[in-house]
């Protein structure tokens, strides 16, 4: 009996490449707060009997930052803690004072001790914060650069701090340069402390919400990927997560990875404990791309990584094998063929979604051998899932079968005799009425309608 088509069936999703950073990974990796040291804590100083006007006059804060002397330095991040703690709001003003700016700017190159370097970054904070335009265009970042080599760790952590401050300073640290200088201090160094320092600072470019422009950071590609080079695991980590944010905010990224070998490394590092959740983010991310880059990564043995690790790491095995099948589903058919029908008897969420995913892109020729190895059963047993997201791409793909069943006989035969069995239309009556997407509702109606014509 021939099967009708679907009624201008609208897809719950449309079928799209998905990409997925995890909550936890965004949460953690993502919209950076200043550290510690430079967070004010109430309490920390009195300020005894000193007239407060007098401490953020012109000429204490001259006095102070050009004294070079760590204690003094010291009680003056006391008393302006303080005073910030009384008074939220007494810096906005002085801060705008362009010479008192200025004399903060030139002051870091007469300090000649680490911790009086680090005091001095603490003491410019609540200035710097108050009026960072001023800061960045008076040049505090060449200032700043020129210690690097001297004092390599109290001026990173400074640096880390600026981009949590405004978009404005994030650009100009990439514009001027200063990021780039900072990569090169890292590929020149052999200081482990020193490398994670600098990953530090290049991830927080990318981990502020405030976007970026695609020509701003692509002359810069080509270094980050070299920093994968290096040995250091913590930094490599780090490396890793920035480029998952670069990617994750500009997919075309994916090409210029794929051009210097990103593919390559991930392949290398994917199965190191330490490294195997910033490259799978990565990883399932850049599988969104064209055919022939997926033929690079199966080349590089990064997909036959995926197949081997997905016991040990379902969900995002699964989630990178689907977003490779999707980009190129004649390339990785034969490569997969074996492994399809081990991941259809698991029949777990995460194997489901990746079945679903095969019955959606599969030709029409490799698709009767999904079904007879049972792959419609499989995403119809979940149509009741509370996952929303699983059960709309079950219904896609139910819905494509269904529809090429009109055209393909054979696919015809293979489905009518399952999609009518009652425990999945109730499965995907329960959708129907619980669901709180009109448009899977609205393709979970179509389907219970079909199979009805089906019946008759």
């Amino acid at each position: 009996m021939e099967i009708p088509p679907l009624k201008d069936a609208k897809l719950p999703i449309e079928p799209s490449k998905q990409r997925r950073l995890s909550d936890s990974r965004r949460s953690r990796y993502s919209f950076a707060s200043p550290p510690d040291e430079f967070v004010y804590e109430p309490g920390l100083s009195m300020l005894d009997n000193r007239d407060e006007k007098d401490i953020i006059s012109k000429e204490n804060i001259n006095h102070v930052l050009y004294s070079d002397n760590i204690n003094t330095l010291k009680q003056f991040n006391f008393e302006i803690r303080s005073l910030l703690e009384k008074h939220p709001t007494i810096l906005d003003e002085i801060s705008k004072d362009q010479e008192i700016v200025d004399d903060c700017i030139k002051a870091i190159s007469l300090v000649t001790t680490g911790d009086g370097v680090e005091t001095y970054c603490k003491c410019i904070y609540p200035f710097f914060k108050r009026n960072t335009v001023g800061f960045i265009d008076g040049g505090l970042l060449f200032n700043l650069r020129e210690r690097l080599s001297v004092f390599p760790f109290r001026i990173l952590d400074f640096i880390e701090v600026i981009p949590v401050l405004s978009g404005y300073a994030r650009d100009a640290m990439i514009s001027l340069g200063i990021i780039d200088d900072i990569i090169d201090f890292f590929l020149a160094s052999n200081s482990p402390t020193e490398q994670v320092a600098c990953a530090k600072v290049l991830m927080a470019q990318f981990t502020i919400p405030d976007p970026f422009q695609v020509e701003q950071i692509k002359p810069l590609i080509p270094k980050i990927v070299s920093m994968l080079s290096c040995n250091n695991i913590e930094a490599l980590n780090l490396v890793y997560q920035t480029l998952s944010e670069i990617n994750g905010r500009h997919q075309l990224f994916t090409a210029d990875f794929l051009d210097l070998g990103v593919h390559e490394y991930l392949s290398k590092h994917i199965d190191d404990p330490k490294l195997v959740a910033s490259c799978f983010t990565l990883a399932g991310n850049m599988s969104i791309c064209e055919p022939e880059d997926i033929k690079k990564m199966v080349d590089c043995g990064l997909i036959d990584k995926y197949m081997k690790m997905t016991d040990e790491h379902p969900i995002d095995t699964n989630w990178c094998l689907s977003n490779c099948f999707e980009s190129s589903p004649k390339e990785l058919f034969p490569i997969l063929k074996d492994f399809i029908p081990k991941q259809i008897k698991k029949n777990t969420p995460q194997t489901t979604g990746f079945v679903a995913t095969v019955l959606l892109f599969a030709t029409s020729i490799n698709l009767p051998f999904v079904l007879q190895e049972g792959g419609l059963q499989n995403v119809l047993s979940r149509c009741d899932s509370t996952d929303d997201d699983l059960v709309a791409k079950c219904l896609d793909a139910i819905a494509r079968i269904l529809i090429l069943s009109h055209t393909k006989p054979a696919i015809g035969e293979l489905v009518k005799g399952i999609i009518v069995l009652p425990e999945y239309v109730a499965k995907i009556n329960v959708t129907k009425e619980q669901s709180t997407d009109p448009l899977v509702k609205e393709v979970a109606t179509q389907i219970l309608e079909h199979i009805s014509n089906i019946k008759q």
